[in-house]
């Protein structure tokens, strides 16, 4: 929904599925708004935001930036409604079909925002606000709401404008994506709940989650989306996924909206029922099939190999050819393996990227190419396979499905249904031909100025630290009953460009008699003779396709 459209506000009452019967306090079903105060208060009310943290839609912070709040009591043309739709909550997010104008924020309180992008002592109570934001001229009007459930004083605010670079020396408005950020804290047995995986997905559309967190200490969590605004109908019905081990996971139909939502509860349940495993792989010491797993590679130095608890593998090539994530603070090293003393990577040990010789790159006059902050461009595409034993799944009945630990980081430029850096996960039954099962690419195709050559997709988002998190389960329903199954994972550079980055891991493999529910690979229908439509003009832009395919095998060369 684009921002030069005005409000509004649409509260809903609450829809839920669970995987068991969890249960979450996000709203109150009532369609009744919360209660407005002025942001003129000079204390932080119960339950309130003391302060803003604003960033750009490529999640950089935003600094001396001028913002003004307005609430929705002070904006007359403030309308509520109720939806008729009792599956899809939403109240979660602010719904509305217009946004005040600037001159309605001529009375409204000013701030600043400090070199983080914070702005304090806004003292916000719970309630619907709008907030304008202002930098180098440019301005983004945002909808946003403190639910009464909030223990947070801070807020995240992430606005549709874009910054050219680092520094933010231009910066223009994003007018063909849903951005915003969906704020909250995870509970169990009335306490905070740390490292519980909290996510948003659009399905096959958006190829699972576009975005992830991980709660801290106090059981937080800060989810910063931007989704093209083609995936609009998609997230009117997205699903919030909430999981931890040894808990039930909660699933919630929500309708998603360019805003910010701050300060919902989620409470997950104690899963008493003991969970067994088909089979399961920990590429432990003590495992018995760690020596059975087969490593093949088109390349001799980039490859999978097991990467060992405590080891000193960092990006080398860490802010000369690409750059890491606002939020990431590891300096570039790897991380250890998710469980035990190992794990299995794909990458090139010395580089530590899967970067594995680079190119010398010369101009038509013979002279070198500068390559700072490009990416990283190898002197050739590759791909490596790891594939496993044996599997017996004879005696197993449906539902069955795989998942695994995963951590990955690839290029931004382009990795999605047309892109490069593929990750699959394929399925070969009686020694026949491997089969594509599902690719964990993502699909949001997010919008941003900022060149992205140098900037990361990870498995928690767009330019977005990776971490570890638990893959969502991958339907194997088609092999149950199947004696001789193998499982094979694979990544593909596809082509030479934007190499530089950490590759992909994987650990702690399960199968289980659960449900599927991560979207398959589908086969794909003939792409359009019109092929070059698809080819990227310059390489920070995305390549669009009218096709209506997921995937194209084999994308048209890319010109850097």
């Amino acid at each position: 929904m684009k921002l030069n459209i005005i409000a509004t506000m649409l509260l809903a009452s609450t829809g839920m599925i669970m995987t068991g019967c969890g249960s979450d306090s996000g709203s109150s079903g009532s369609s009744t708004p919360p209660s407005q105060t002025t942001p003129e208060e000079t204390v932080t009310p119960a339950n309130g935001v003391e302060r803003l943290i604003i960033t750009d839609a490529s999640h950089l912070a935003l600094a001396d930036a001028d913002i003004r709040i307005l609430s929705a009591a002070q904006w007359s043309n403030n309308v509520t409604s109720i939806s008729d739709n009792n599956t899809v909550d939403h109240s979660l997010f602010v719904q509305y079909d217009r946004l005040p104008m600037i001159n309605d924020f001529s009375s409204a309180r000013e701030y600043t925002t400090d070199h983080l992008g914070v702005s304090g002592s806004v003292h916000l109570a719970p309630g619907i606000y709008y907030i304008l934001v202002r930098k180098h001229s440019e301005t983004a009007i945002v909808p946003f709401i403190i639910h009464p459930t909030n223990t947070n004083k801070e807020l995240s605010i992430n606005v549709p404008l874009t910054c050219n670079n680092a520094e933010c020396e231009t910066i223009h408005p994003v007018n063909e994506a849903i951005i915003g950020t969906l704020s909250g804290q995870v509970l169990a047995q009335g306490q905070p709940l740390a490292n519980a995986q909290v996510s948003l997905s659009g399905g096959a559309a958006t190829n699972g989650a576009f975005v992830t967190a991980l709660t801290d200490a106090k059981g937080y969590f800060s989810l910063a989306f931007n989704v093209s605004d083609e995936l609009g109908d998609t997230l009117k019905n997205a699903t919030l996924m909430i999981s931890a081990p040894g808990y039930i996971s909660l699933t919630k139909q929500v309708a998603v909206t360019s805003s910010i939502s701050g300060g919902s509860q989620f409470t997950l349940i104690q899963n008493t029922e003991a969970t067994t495993s088909i089979w399961q792989e920990t590429f432990e010491e003590d495992s018995a099939t760690r020596d059975e797993w087969e490593n093949a590679s088109t390349v001799e130095e980039t490859k999978w190999s097991l990467l060992q608890k405590n080891h000193k593998i960092i990006n080398k090539d860490m802010n000369r050819l690409v750059t890491l994530a606002p939020d990431d603070s590891s300096n570039g090293k790897l991380p250890d393996p998710a469980q035990g003393n190992y794990a299995y990577w794909y990458g090139n040990g010395v580089a530590g990227s899967f970067l594995n010789k680079e190119a010398s790159l010369l101009t038509e006059e013979g002279q070198p190419v500068e390559t700072r902050l490009n990416g990283g461009t190898s002197a050739q595409a590759y791909y490596g396979t790891l594939t496993s034993p044996v599997i017996d799944l004879s005696t197993t009945q449906k539902p069955i499905s795989l998942s695994f630990k995963t951590w990955w980081e690839i290029e931004s430029v382009n990795p999605s249904s047309r892109g490069y850096d593929a990750m699959d996960v394929e399925v070969s039954v009686n020694g026949g031909e491997f089969k594509k099962l599902a690719r964990l690419n993502p699909l949001s195709d997010p919008q941003t100025d900022y060149n992205r050559w140098s900037i990361p997709f990870s498995n928690f988002g767009f330019n977005l630290a990776p971490q570890f998190a638990q893959q969502e389960a991958i339907s194997l329903d088609e092999y149950a009953g199947q004696s001789n199954v193998k499982i094979r994972f694979k990544f593909d550079t596809v082509d030479q460009y934007y190499n530089a980055y950490r590759g992909w891991i994987i650990d702690d493999i399960v199968i289980q008699n659960q449900p599927g529910t991560f979207p398959l690979y589908s086969d794909n229908e003939e792409v359009d003779d019109e092929v070059s439509m698809f080819v990227a003009k310059a390489a920070k832009a995305l390549m669009q396709s009218a096709s209506s395919s997921r995937w194209i095998e084999n994308p048209p060369e890319r010109i850097q």
